[in-house]
């Protein structure tokens, strides 16, 4: 699990960081941006996760 929110974090950096070539931006500006979008939706998938897996069985 950590493995792999490891390389999803990598993957929302590289991403936000390759963006300045059609922005014009500060790679890691961008990239930062895109890693902590990348964490807010892990922490809201995570929460509905635990919110739902009680009713799931």
């Amino acid at each position: 699990m950590i493995i792999s929110f490891i390389v999803s974090m990598l993957a929302h950096f590289l991403v936000g960081a390759s963006k300045v070539v059609v922005t014009g931006r500060s790679w890691l500006k961008s990239g930062t941006e895109m890693t902590l979008v990348g964490l807010g939706e892990a922490a809201i998938t995570y929460a509905i996760g635990l919110l739902i897996a009680p009713a799931l069985g």
